[in-house]
């Protein structure tokens, strides 16, 4: 799949999802702006990139923050021309918490980053899209952003919200060129999901009803996105496609 020359933004490019879609972007020939809060490893990101000859750059960069979001996107057309692409997948792990536990503060922490900030970014890249006349837009849900998960309220509650902010900003945009879809993992295996198994947060129940029996690749996602933000999906637009290894398709059972 082809991006030659198309200009998109990645934000929570520095690590897990976000760094795989960066990464497959660049090396299908899009200049990729990486943003992320994390610096150290986000400017390695696009390092590497450019030590392999892509076209790269990091740009240090809070979804939770309007102005920066702003920034950011000038920036995408101001040293690119323009902007074709976005993937949002800037997020913050759960914690795991019974719904009368959950704080406000971690509603906040939920809520500010994956759905308040996808809702910012979607509009500072809807309008350098307009500009542009065309362009395609992937919010990074999760699976359980299709049903309802035990102790994860706070975190489940935003990634239903990004499918349904993903399909109102789809019906809006389809006569005006952007495409709008989002896109649902599994368990995917991220630094982000190491670090909430090395918390003592147990997903083995999970994985193993799994129909594929294992966690997913950040590379089988980034494929995706890759294949939404292409003229290969040309047709498709408001969709919450799940990458889970068939975990949505119904119950497994062992045999």
């Amino acid at each position: 799949m082809d991006l030659q020359e198309k200009v998109v933004i990645v934000t929570g490019g520095a690590s897990g999802i976000g760094e795989a879609c960066a990464i497959a972007f660049a090396d299908a020939g899009a200049k990729v702006l990486i943003a992320d809060r994390s610096e150290r490893l986000g400017v390695n990101v696009a390092a590497a990139l450019k030590s392999r000859g892509k076209v790269a750059e990091f740009l240090l960069a809070d979804v939770t923050d309007e102005h920066a979001i702003a920034k950011m996107v000038d920036r995408a057309v101001e040293r690119f021309g323009g902007l074709d692409g976005a993937v949002n997948a800037a997020g913050v792990p759960p914690n795991a918490l019974p719904i009368q536990d959950v704080t406000a503060e971690e509603l906040r922490r939920n809520f500010d980053t994956m759905l308040f900030g996808v809702g910012l970014c979607m509009k500072y890249e809807v309008r350098a899209m307009l500009a542009r006349g065309a362009g395609s837009i992937v919010n990074i849900s999760s699976a359980g952003g299709l049903y309802g998960v035990s102790l994860q309220g706070a975190y489940i509650a935003t990634k239903h919200g990004v499918i349904g902010i993903t399909r109102s900003a789809a019906l809006e945009l389809a006569t005006k060129g952007i495409r709008v879809n989002a896109i649902c993992p599994g368990l995917i295996d991220t630094p982000q999901f190491h670090a909430l198994k090395a918390s003592g947060q147990d997903w083995s129940a999970v994985a193993r009803s799994c129909p594929m029996k294992r966690f997913g690749k950040p590379s089988e996602i980034a494929d995706v996105a890759l294949w939404l933000l292409s003229q290969q999906s040309s047709y498709v637009t408001g969709q919450a496609i799940a990458a889970d290894g068939g975990l949505t398709a119904g119950p497994m059972f062992d045999r």
